[in-house]
Formats: C-alpha cells, structure tokens, sequence
C-alpha cells in the first residue's frame, strides 16, 4: 500500500478528478502471494485480460476484489459425451 501512495505522491495524482480508492488496489506481488501463485502466474492472467488493470509509473494494480474472486477455469480437454463414445467405427475384416 504504502509503494501505491507513494508512486502516486511523486506524480501529483491526488486529484478529484481520479476516483480510484488505494484501499481497492494491489500490486502483482501482493495478488499472487493473496492467491498462493506466483508472481508469474497473476502476470499470466493479466496478458490474457482476467484481470482489468490501472498502469501507474511502469507499475500494475490490479483490483483487489477482482484478484479474490476470480475463479480459473477447469482447463484441458473437455470430456466425451456417452454419444461420443459409443459411436466407433467397427474395426474391418482383413
């Protein structure tokens, strides 16, 4: 919190214009140690767009509560239905 506060101190963005609560924010590092990954693995959902952004000084924030609510998808190949199954070919008679 404190380096957000501060990035955002250097660059005079306490405006009322910006309406972003600090509280709401968390850096990449802070997302993946609340998620138990890696700092890689937030960045790898953040090039894929799970997670929307706010780029301050080179730095990303990410949303707190979007980072403690997303669920990751299942993964791999989806599984055959009973109709998928059943239907082989039968095998030719040489």
């Amino acid at each position: 919190m404190r380096i957000i506060t501060k990035l955002l101190d250097e660059i005079n963005w306490f405006d009322t214009a910006l309406k972003i609560d600090l509280d709401d924010l968390i850096t990449q590092a802070e997302a993946a140690e609340l998620r138990g990954v890696s700092i890689q693995a937030i960045n790898h959902l953040v090039k894929k767009g799970r997670f929307r952004v706010v780029r301050i000084v080179g730095r990303v924030l990410l949303y707190r509560d979007e980072v403690m609510n997303y669920t990751p998808s299942v993964g791999g190949r989806p599984k055959k239905s009973d109709s998928q199954k059943k239907s082989r070919k039968p095998k030719r008679k040489a």
